[in-house]
């Protein structure tokens, strides 16, 4: 993929590959896709390295469709918005992925963040002052150690390049 040096700053496709017959059938005839294609790109510019944290927000963002609502105070807010400019029931703060959020029984929750970053983050959980215990788990969702809980948040460091599930107990 290249982006011309033009006006539109088109991206071009530089390698479309096809064959005769599709590749592992008996056969399907006219294998080759010859004509106009047309695709759709999520393209996000940067410029040194990129950001695997931004890059795996924005992929979820894309992967979501219109499931959430993700707002921010920056954005323009119409008159028919009802939504508040800051609440959440659970916002996680720092320089995570939030992979996985799935409840336990009634209340608490199963939360999954993964620190795609070379170094260790800080990161902060809360819950609209409900959160009352915290616990590390294992992949299987058994509790090893518990986190410490201040004022309905808590927060840890997430080592470099891991994936770390909590259990949130809720009031």
């Amino acid at each position: 993929m290249a982006v011309r040096d033009n006006a539109k700053r088109e991206i071009a496709l530089t390698l479309l590959r096809s064959f005769r017959k599709a590749v592992l059938t008996d056969g399907n005839e006219g294998g080759q896709i010859p004509g106009t294609h047309r695709f759709h790109y999520s393209v996000v510019p940067f410029m040194g390295q990129p950001d695997p944290c931004l890059l795996g927000r924005l992929g979820q963002r894309l992967a979501a469709g219109i499931r959430t609502i993700q707002a921010d105070p920056r954005d323009p807010k119409s008159d028919l918005c009802r939504h508040p400019d800051r609440f959440s029931y659970l916002e996680v703060a720092g320089e995570v992925l939030v992979s996985s959020v799935r409840p336990k029984g009634d209340k608490d929750l199963f939360v999954r963040l993964h620190n795609p970053k070379d170094d260790e983050v800080e990161t902060e959980i809360r819950m609209s002052n409900r959160l009352s215990k915290a616990r590390m788990c294992d992949f299987l969702d058994n509790p090893l150690q518990e986190v410490r809980v201040q004022k309905g948040k808590m927060g840890m460091k997430v080592p470099a390049k891991t994936i770390v599930n909590l259990l949130l107990e809720v009031k």
